[in-house]
């Protein structure tokens, strides 16, 4: 009996010695690997990137500076998310989101396709317009207007799909309801007819039927669309795309030509509403298009307005950079 209890007793006492060493080996690996977890510093969480709205103004000729503007911003990397255009901001913003090549945007606008397609025989039609408007009774577009805007609604089928889910880079066009008074965003259904009606200015191209409302161009009451984006807050940043001449004073030698009264007059009508529209911008891009007409078809005109964008851009890059919190590129030989 005795020795059995001894044997029996030696065996707990073994197994005693077994376990709590082997407990003791556990114990030490699970310290040992969270003391290595507490000296390895965690991998940083990925950055998440601020979302970019670009807004691009009205202003026909002037707005075509934005396209300068894309050409440094695709070139640097910086990301769009949304883009809103007003007006003629509307037709390059429009393009640009349906993936249509910057180099070939620049040639519908440098070879006059789109000056000819919005000013077609307007001069013509102008003084017969009392008997288009009496023709046009029944017709489709029944409201007055000097163009109806068929070619150029021609010329948008061609680059643009059918509706706004089938664009690349979501975009919004931004017209005036002729009936409220209101600037409108127009971001569902036929996109290409909602370009035309941004682009519809009273009396030159008739009012557009878009749904439930009467639209004329958005430069009537949003011209610089960053108080739209702002309001509907879907991106972090906006960057605005300013296409109004300055309003720098001039002597009167200046006013020798009636293109130069007539830009100072735009200039002056658009900048009351667009440069409070300007503060809700985080980032304002202002090309120097003093001189740009508004309608040319002067091709070297049409290249300095690009060019005034894409000179402007490049000289915002470091703002826009900081606002996204980007590094600066580092410089090579």
């Amino acid at each position: 009996m005795r020795t059995h209890f001894s044997r029996q007793t030696a065996g707990f006492f073994l197994i005693g010695i077994f376990s709590a060493t082997t407990v003791g080996v556990k114990a030490e690996q699970l310290q040992k690997a969270t003391l290595t977890q507490l000296e390895t510093p965690a991998a940083p969480a990925a950055a998440v990137r601020k979302t970019v709205t670009l807004c691009i103004g009205g202003g026909a000729i002037k707005s075509v500076s934005a396209l300068g503007v894309l050409r440094v911003l695709e070139k640097n990397k910086i990301p769009i998310d949304y883009i809103y255009g007003t007006s003629a901001g509307a037709a390059v913003g429009s393009l640009y989101a349906a993936g249509v090549p910057i180099d070939e945007i620049e040639k519908i606008f440098v070879n006059g396709q789109w000056q000819h397609t919005v000013s077609n025989h307007l001069l013509y039609k102008a003084v017969w317009s009392p008997m288009y408007n009496a023709v046009s009774i029944g017709a489709h577009n029944h409201f007055p207007g000097v163009l109806e805007g068929a070619p150029y609604e021609k010329l948008l089928h061609k680059y643009l799909p059918k509706t706004f889910a089938e664009l690349k880079i979501p975009f919004r066009a931004v017209a005036t309801d002729l009936c409220s008074g209101q600037p409108v965003v127009v971001k569902t259904g036929d996109v290409t007819r909602a370009v035309l009606a941004s682009c519809s200015l009273p009396l030159a191209l008739k009012p557009v039927e878009f749904e439930d409302k009467l639209l004329v161009d958005g430069g009537v009451a949003a011209n610089l669309p960053a108080t739209c984006a702002k309001t509907d807050g879907e991106a972090d940043v906006i960057i605005s795309v300013y296409t109004d001449g300055s309003i720098r004073a001039r002597d009167k030698s200046y006013f020798s030509s009636l293109a130069r009264i007539q830009r100072r007059t735009v200039d002056l009508f658009c900048a009351q509403a667009d440069i409070q529209s300007a503060k809700n911008s985080d980032v304002l891009i202002v090309p120097d298009i003093d001189d740009i007409p508004i309608m040319t078809t002067d091709k070297r005109k049409v290249r300095e307005s690009i060019e005034a964008g894409e000179k402007a851009a490049s000289e915002m890059l470091p703002a826009i950079r900081a606002k996204l919190g980007l590094s600066e590129p580092v410089a090579t030989n």
